[in-house]
């Protein structure tokens, strides 16, 4: 069933120096529009002719496969005297549908099963031991790229459930899915710039690293998933077995802070017992929010709901909460850190899909649990504002922003990505060379500033490269790891036919 429609709340983070303000009530059809697309980015070569009505047109000269794109990321180099960006809305998220990954990773997604793996928090006891039955544990094959798989199959079963035709018009209305991850990433990338051209400008080997995600524009929409070739599912899994442990703590937290809906029936003093973490089992949300105008859809995990949530409750955003855990801070180095990676880490997680609260569990290196520490998400940015290593949601709205910008630009004026499209609103047909699929490539600072350093001054020369594969890339590093199914690029067959479906239907 699709939640009962109510006015969007554009949701403003709090920082700059600003208090918080009662969030003011927009039209529920305040972003049907998306934002105008720009011009092409000044990387696309573009000729300009006279059509026969005297009409400038823009002719895009297409590059071929493996022509960079590049757009640079410039960091405020002082937080505290950066000059103001323009504001970015961001819409309060709204809990869609939700599904389930069940202990054996099969998607559920069904009404009577798509909460399957649901649970709400408990407080745990201090003093537990994280390294609880570690050797039990149950640990999941990511051997397997699972791309937007089960993202998009939860959503078309959501469209194909809802027969008052609602929740199709949202979707033809959307302007990108993907996870939650893939928009983190855009976020955090400014800050990633700023702290790997500072390590450089003080010789220090920078710890901020890049990241690839793969990239289509199909019927309007602009689809994101991470990059995992083959080599990297290999590479992956290897170096994960060195810091195995380290990683259990995290799911050995969240199995001592949380429980089955259905336990609460038992007094608040009953112990639990204690399951080994199963890292197959998930509990996914799907929110529907926008920023700067392009509507969103994004899943992301969940790890509970709030104490006290019952079955049979409504799901909604406002009960969400993030277990997280972290390093006792034991010096003012440490509590830098927290300050400046991990909680704007956290915060950007959060607030991208609506969770309200976080709950940091610190331990020692040991494992043992000792303290406790709630967060209301919306309240973090005032925790480091005045500090030397203040960040500004701001700021990543901004940068975020700007680079969706480009990248939407980019494909949207790509001759091959127009072809494409043409195509399909004419025939309902995929090219028979395919759908484009491109690389998106993330650094933090450009290689010779990575080997060398960088003097004194001068701002950070991050930024982002977008490449259009071959179709040879695409079958051996885009494909080649996932689940052997028809696919269209990295989408799901069965969900090109749904859009081909539901385009036939509206004529």
């Amino acid at each position: 069933m699709l939640p009962s429609p109510s006015p969007t709340r554009p949701s403003t983070p709090l920082d700059d120096g600003q208090e918080q303000r009662p969030l003011k009530r927009r039209r529920a059809n305040s972003y049907d529009k998306p934002p105008p697309p720009p011009p092409p980015p000044a990387s696309v070569p573009v000729t300009t002719t006279s059509s026969t009505t005297s009409t400038a047109t823009s002719t895009i000269t297409s590059s071929p496969p493996n022509t960079p794109y590049h757009h640079p990321i410039q960091p405020p180099l002082d937080p505290h005297n950066a000059p103001p960006c323009r504001p970015i809305a961001f819409q309060q998220p709204l809990h869609l549908t939700s599904f389930s990954y069940s202990p054996t990773r099969r998607v559920l997604l069904t009404p009577h099963d798509r909460d399957a793996s649901l649970a709400v928090y408990s407080s745990p006891s201090l003093g537990s031991d994280l390294n609880t039955g570690f050797e039990q544990a149950v640990w999941r094959d990511d051997r397997c790229d699972e791309g937007l798989d089960a993202l998009l199959d939860t959503l078309q079963h959501y469209v194909e459930a809802d027969t008052t035709g609602a929740a199709a018009e949202m979707l033809d209305k959307v302007n990108i899915i993907t996870w939650r991850g893939m928009i983190t990433k855009l976020l955090l990338a400014v800050y990633q710039v700023q702290e790997a051209h500072t390590d450089a400008t003080h010789s220090k080997r920078t710890r901020a690293e890049g990241w690839e995600m793969n990239v289509m524009l199909m019927a309007g929409t602009l689809y994101f998933e991470e990059s995992k070739t083959p080599s990297h599912l290999s590479s992956k899994a290897a170096s994960e077995k060195s810091y195995l442990r380290q990683s259990y703590y995290g799911y050995s937290f969240e199995a001592f802070s949380t429980r089955s809906p259905q336990s609460q029936s038992h007094p608040s003093h009953t112990k639990i017992p204690f399951a080994p973490p199963n890292t197959n089992v998930q509990w996914c949300s799907i929110v529907k929010t926008n920023l700067g105008g392009f509507r969103m859809f994004l899943g992301g995990e969940v790890d509970c709901l709030r104490a006290g949530w019952r079955e049979g409750d409504p799901i909604r955003t406002d009960d969400f909460v993030e277990l997280k855990t972290n390093i006792v801070i034991g010096s003012h180095r440490d509590e830098t850190l927290f300050e400046r990676q991990k909680l704007l880490k956290h915060y950007t997680q959060s607030f991208l899909l609506g969770v309200p609260t976080i709950i940091v569990g610190f331990r020692t290196r040991a494992g043992h649990l000792t303290a406790l520490q709630s967060f209301k998400t919306l309240e973090i940015p005032r925790l480091v504002r005045h500090k030397p290593h203040a960040w500004s949601p701001t700021t990543s709205l901004a940068s975020a922003f700007d680079l969706i910008q480009f990248i939407n630009t980019t494909l949207l004026y790509d001759e091959h990505n127009k072809a494409a499209e043409d195509r399909w609103k004419e025939t309902g047909e995929i090219p028979e060379n395919g759908w484009p699929v491109w690389r998106l490539k993330f650094r933090p600072l450009e290689e010779r500033e990575r080997e060398g350093g960088v003097g004194g001054g001068g701002g950070g020369r991050g930024g982002l490269e977008l490449v259009r594969l071959t179709e040879g890339e695409v079958e051996d590093e885009v494909k080649a790891g996932k689940k052997r199914v028809e696919r269209v690029g990295f989408l799901l067959n069965t969900w090109v036919e749904g859009l081909r479906e539901r385009r036939r239907r509206k004529g």
